[in-house]
């Protein structure tokens, strides 16, 4: 009999991916209407903020959980996954970076980092997508 945490690491593993793909684009639309409409404040707002770490805690996990299941995959895809998962661990890290200086000198207003979370979102779209199809795969081929 499987243990409790083998039978809930696959749907958990799901889980985690569609929240990320939900996450990232709701940073685009933050950042369109922001764009659009400065005085809702979209972008500089505490729930964004906490949407922002909760984003970031997704991509380790992703991080940690994608990369071993990718050992199946061919090489050209492992590499491409490593490396699109370094990619967005960087941009997470530079992201909560400047949130944390965001108490300081207020550096969340700068187009610079609304760059730089649209490129964070991105990032975390492709590899929540490359999860959620990683895990469609493995949990199809396991259960067949």
């Amino acid at each position: 009999m499987k243990s409790v945490a083998k039978r809930i690491l696959p749907y958990a593993w799901g889980a985690l991916s569609h929240v990320g793909i939900v996450l990232s684009l709701m940073f685009f639309v933050f950042l369109v209407v922001d764009r659009y409409n400065r005085a809702m404040a979209f972008v500089n707002n505490d729930i964004t903020k906490g949407l922002l770490v909760l984003a970031a805690l997704i991509t380790i996990a992703l991080h940690r959980i994608l990369l071993p299941a990718s050992a199946g995959c061919s090489k050209r895809t492992r590499i491409l996954i490593r490396d699109l998962s370094t990619l967005c661990l960087m941009l997470c890290t530079a992201v909560l970076f400047s949130i944390f200086l965001d108490k300081e000198i207020m550096i969340i207003n700068t187009s610079a980092v609304k760059l730089l979370v649209a490129l964070y979102s991105a990032c975390l779209l492709l590899i929540s997508l490359a999860s959620a199809i990683t895990h469609y795969r493995k949990f199809n081929t396991e259960h067949k």
